[in-house]
């Protein structure tokens, strides 16, 4: 797995999220969260639609599903 995880690389699958400021000088800055990645697949923190190379609107979360 050492080929696929682990680090930050060109190729390599991540989760991460990106974060509008610096939270080492304000800890409010991790409510700030832009976006999300995961399994290296990119999502607007936002609407958690996928953004990058397939955009795609997500589907409703169990919660909001009718039933």
């Amino acid at each position: 797995m050492g080929d696929h995880i682990g680090s930050l690389e060109v190729g390599k699958l991540a989760d991460l999220i990106v974060i509008d400021g610096n939270p080492l000088e304000n800890i409010f800055d991790t409510e700030n969260v832009v976006y999300t990645m995961v399994n290296g697949r990119l999502y607007d923190a936002s609407t958690m639609n996928e953004i990058g190379n397939h955009s795609r609107e997500r589907l409703p979360f169990w919660w909001e599903r009718e039933g």
